[in-house]
């Protein structure tokens, strides 16, 4: 049996994109491409895909899928971040957190979500 997501992989990255397309304001088809891209270790374009889903809406599980992937690359400031900010939105999450980060990320503070993607500067009005 294939480990990962392998032959599979094209297809399942074919469907967030086209679920996106259908419904652009769903927060779900982007988190999930982000997982996937997690679990097939494409780790650049998962951490761009979290940070478009948290962008787009924070969700506690965006934040704490991102937050593992980010422990798990040894990043752990940066991951102790997305998983306080998961756990202040779900608290049950607590319970799953990475085996060794609960005593950098419990006692962090739960910092605030900067904007993520730069709002568009506002066109001035010509006079009248």
């Amino acid at each position: 049996q294939a480990e990962g997501p392998g032959p599979v992989l094209p297809f399942a990255e074919a469907a967030p994109k086209q679920a996106q397309r259908r419904d652009p304001a769903a927060v779900e088809p982007i988190a999930f491409q982000a997982d996937l891209l997690f679990v097939a270790n494409r780790r650049a374009g998962a951490e761009a895909a979290y940070r478009r889903a948290a962008a787009h809406e924070p969700r506690a599980e965006t934040f704490f899928n991102w937050g593992t992937m980010l422990w798990r690359q040894g990043r752990a400031e940066e991951a102790a971040v997305q998983l306080r900010r998961g756990i202040a939105l779900a608290p049950r999450l607590q319970g799953v957190l990475p085996p060794g980060s609960e005593p950098i990320v419990l006692p962090a503070p739960i910092a605030t979500i900067p904007p993520l993607v730069p709002a568009p500067k506002p066109t001035p009005s010509p006079p009248r």
